[in-house]
C-alpha cells in the first residue's frame, strides 16, 4: 500500500519540482540584472500618478502592444519600488496560470501524467527563463498560451477518456480567462491562440460536435472581438510606429529566428525529445498495423498532437507573412509558440510511457524533471542582460562618490534610435530613465543646456542604450567638442549597450 501511495506522488511531485525550478530560475534572473530600456517604458506608462483615462488613451493605446500588461503593471504597482521588484508581477501571473491549470487537470487523473510531462517540458525552456524576467508582456504570453493549450487538451481528450469528468463551470471560467488574456496580450499571441484552436474547431464542426465546438469557440470568439475592437483604435498607431522599424526585414531573418527557437525548444530536454520521437514512432506503427485502433485515448492524443502541429504551422505562416509586409519577427515576440511545442513533446512522450512498465515510466518522468531543473538553472546562470543600464550607471556613481565635484552630462544624440521613432512617449522615457538611474546610484545630472566642466574632478559624458561599438573614441570626442565642451582628451569605458567618456579635470 505504501509503495502504491508513493508511486502516486512521483508524477505530480516531478512536475512540481520542475515548475519550482523554473520559478526559482526566473526569480534569480529578475533580481540579478538591472533594468533595460523597454522596462523603463513599462514603468513610465504604468505609473498610477497619471489618471487611468489619460494613461489608457494617451499612453497605452498609442503603443505597439495591447494595453493589458500595462493595466496589470499599474494594478500591481504596490509589488515593489524598483523595476527589479516590479518584475515579480510575472511570478504572480505564473501562479495564476498554474492555479488555473490545476483547476482543469486535478479531477482528471487519466491526464495527470500528460500534463506533468507538459510542465516538465515547459520548465526546461531556457528561452522562457531568459525573457520571463523582463518587465514586459512576453511571459504573460507564455502563461496565457500554456493555460489555453491545457484547456484545449482537456476539452479534446476528456471525451476520449473512460469515465471522463464532465465539464464544470469553473473549467469554463478558466478557459474564458485564458482566451481573453491570450487574445489580448500581444499580436503574435493572438495569432498563436487563434491558429492552434482552428483545427480542433474544424474537427468538431465536421463531426457535428456542437457542444465542444461552442465550448471552445465561444470564449475565443468573444476574446477575438475584444482584440478587434482594441485593434481598431491601435491599428493606425501600429502602422505609424512600424513604418520605419528597427527590426531587420526579410525571409532569411524569419527563417533563422524560428529555426533557432525550434532547436532550442527541442534540445532543452533531450530525454523528453527522445521519448517524444520514440512515442510518435511507436504510435504511428501501431496505427499502421491497426493494433492500437481500439484505444480511443491514444487515437485522440495523436490526433491532438497533429492538430497542434497544424495550428503551430498556421501561426508561423501568418507571422512570417506579416513580417514580410512589416518587419515583425523577434525572438521575444515568438514566446507564445513555445508552450505549443512543449505540449507536442509531452503528447509524444506520453505515447511512449504508456507502453512502458510503470516503474520505468516513473523513472523517465523523474529524470526528465531533474534535467529540466538543471536546464532552467543553467539558463538563469548563463543569462546576459546586454541592455542593463546598471554597469555604466554604477561606474558613474563610483567616480562621483570618489570625487563629488564631478560633472555628469548626457546627450540625446546617443539615444536617437529610441527617441526618434514613435510612440511619442520615447522622448520622455529616455530622460526619465537617466534620472532614475542617477538617483539610484547617488549622483546628479547636469542640466540639459549646461557645458560646465569640473576643475577638480573628472567630467563624465554618459550614454546608455546606445551602440558603443559603433563609435570610436575620436568620434565621441568630436561630438563632445561639437557640443561646446572644451575637452582635449577622453578615456572611454565601454559596456554592451552603454559607454562613459571620462575627461580629466579642466
Amino acid at each position: 500500500m505504501e509503495r502504491v501511495r508513493l508511486s502516486g506522488w512521483i508524477v505530480p511531485g516531478a512536475a512540481g519540482v520542475a515548475l519550482a525550478g523554473l520559478a526559482a530560475a526566473v526569480l534569480h534572473t529578475m533580481l540579478a540584472f538591472g533594468p533595460w530600456y523597454d522596462e523603463f517604458f513599462t514603468f513610465y506608462v504604468a505609473r498610477p500618478t497619471m489618471p487611468l483615462g489619460q494613461a489608457l488613451v494617451g499612453h497605452w493605446l498609442p503603443d505597439n502592444h495591447p494595453p493589458l500588461y500595462y493595466a496589470l503593471a499599474r494594478g500591481f504597482w504596490w509589488i515593489g519600488d524598483t523595476i527589479e521588484h516590479k518584475r515579480l508581477l510575472n511570478l504572480v501571473l505564473f501562479a495564476a496560470a498554474l492555479l488555473g491549470a490545476l483547476v482543469l487537470v486535478r479531477p482528471r487523473a487519466d491526464l495527470h501524467r500528460l500534463f506533468a510531462l507538459f510542465a516538465i517540458a515547459l520548465a526546461a525552456q531556457g528561452v522562457v527563463v531568459r525573457f520571463a524576467a523582463d518587465y514586459r508582456s512576453y511571459f504573460l504570453s507564455v502563461c496565457a498560451i500554456a493555460l489555453l493549450t491545457v484547456a484545449v487538451e482537456v476539452v479534446h481528450l476528456g471525451a476520449a477518456a473512460p469515465g471522463g469528468r464532465p465539464w464544470r463551470r469553473r473549467d469554463g471560467v478558466v478557459l474564458w480567462a485564458a482566451a481573453l488574456v491570450a487574445f489580448n496580450s500581444h499580436i503574435t499571441t493572438t495569432i498563436v491562440a487563434s491558429a492552434i484552436q482552428l483545427p480542433f474547431l474544424l474537427r468538431y464542426l465536421a463531426a457535428r460536435d456542437f457542444a465542444r465546438f461552442w465550448r471552445l469557440g465561444l470564449p475565443s470568439l468573444v476574446a477575438g472581438l475584444l482584440f478587434v475592437a482594441v485593434s481598431a483604435v491601435q491599428a493606425r498607431h501600429w502602422l505609424a510606429n512600424t513604418s520605419s522599424f528597427w527590426l531587420p526585414p526579410g525571409l532569411g531573418v524569419a527563417r533563422w529566428t524560428i529555426e533557432l527557437l525550434v532547436l532550442r525548444v527541442g534540445q532543452a530536454n533531450l530525454l523528453l525529445l527522445g521519448c517524444a520521437v520514440a512515442g510518435f514512432a511507436a504510435a504511428g506503427l501501431a496505427l499502421f498495423r491497426r493494433s492500437g485502433a481500439h484505444d480511443p485515448e491514444e487515437i485522440s492524443q495523436i490526433e491532438s498532437a497533429a492538430f497542434l502541429l497544424v495550428g503551430w504551422a498556421l501561426a508561423v505562416a501568418a507571422i512570417v507573412a506579416i513580417h514580410l509586409w512589416r518587419p515583425f519577427i523577434y525572438e521575444r515576440y515568438l514566446l507564445g509558440l513555445v508552450p505549443v511545442m512543449a505540449m507536442i513533446l509531452a503528447l509524444g512522450a506520453e505515447a511512449l510511457l504508456r507502453r512502458l512498465d510503470a516503474r520505468l515510466a516513473h523513472a523517465c518522468v523523474a529524470l526528465a524533471a531533474a534535467l529540466s531543473v538543471a536546464a532552467a538553472a543553467q539558463a538563469a546562470l548563463a543569462k546576459q542582460q546586454n541592455g542593463d543600464w546598471t554597469p555604466s550607471a554604477a561606474l558613474v556613481g563610483r567616480i562621483v562618490a570618489a570625487c563629488p565635484d564631478a560633472r555628469v552630462h548626457t546627450d540625446p544624440f546617443w539615444n536617437a534610435e529610441s527617441i526618434t521613432p514613435p510612440p511619442a512617449d520615447n522622448r520622455q522615457v529616455v530622460p526619465f530613465a537617466y534620472r532614475a538611474m542617477a538617483a539610484r546610484h547617488g549622483f546628479a545630472l547636469a542640466p540639459a543646456g549646461s557645458r560646465a566642466l569640473s576643475p577638480r574632478c573628472p567630467t563624465l559624458f554618459w550614454a546608455a542604450w546606445t551602440r558603443p561599438q559603433d563609435w570610436p573614441a575620436r568620434d565621441i570626442l568630436a561630438r563632445i567638442r561639437a557640443q561646446g565642451f572644451a575637452v582635449e582628451r577622453i578615456r572611454v569605458h565601454r559596456f554592451a549597450r552603454s559607454f562613459v567618456a571620462e575627461a580629466d579635470p579642466q
